[in-house]
């Protein structure tokens, strides 16, 4: 009877698509209620060498489209690389003749987006939008011929490139890039959300 959406974008997402306004219902992003909002953040190198983070995919011609591209790009050698496989899916780095500095990293996100300038990442990653709401430079490959099925897609801050010298380009604006941060979900850790959905349920 009710569908719940866990943010602004997706409440604006079933609006645009024309569901009923009151069949939904606002509720805290369970998954990634622990990130604290950070605003207006200043992207800029921690070091000389600024890290790369890649975000590998769960398909293996994915995450070879995105490896691909990174591995045409000049501009690589300027940065610290580590790849982050998914964890159905481990990477080799050997088919990538620039990538052979890369280090792959199996840490959890967490303890990887603390040593980061920017991630890299394919279309559908979950890890994209956390990296996003930490306030890290964002940027996701994007197959020309397919559907942009990001959830970062609406967002103007976030880079899509389509080959190596778009991936170039947004590699080299890093420490221009400026980051308004929006509300994408809706965060607190008392859940007043969740607990009037429920009560409001109890109470029928």
């Amino acid at each position: 009877e009710k569908v719940a959406v866990n943010g602004i974008i997706a409440r604006k997402n079933f609006e645009d698509a024309g569901y009923p306004k009151n069949k939904l219902v606002d509720v805290e992003a369970l998954r990634f209620n622990h990130i604290k909002k950070k605003r207006n953040q200043t992207i800029t190198p921690t070091k000389h060498d600024p890290t790369l983070l890649v975000l590998g995919d769960y398909l293996s011609e994915n995450v070879d489209k995105q490896l691909k591209l990174l591995d045409r790009c000049s501009d690589i050698r300027n940065f610290n690389i580590i790849v982050k496989p998914h964890p159905n899916n481990q990477i080799v780095l050997d088919p990538y003749p620039n990538l052979k500095h890369a280090q792959v990293n199996n840490d959890p996100l967490n303890i990887l987006f603390t040593n980061c300038d920017v991630v890299y990442s394919c279309n559908v990653s979950s890890g994209a939008v956390e990296a996003y709401l930490k306030g890290l430079k964002v940027i996701i490959i994007l197959d020309p011929e397919e559907l942009n099925i990001s959830p970062l897609k609406d967002i103007d801050s976030v880079s899509f490139v389509t080959n190596h010298i778009e991936l170039s380009k947004s590699l080299n604006s890093l420490s221009q890039n400026n980051l308004d941060l929006i509300d994408y979900f809706f965060l607190d850790c008392e859940l007043p959300r969740w607990k009037k959905l429920i009560y409001d349920s109890l109470s029928l």
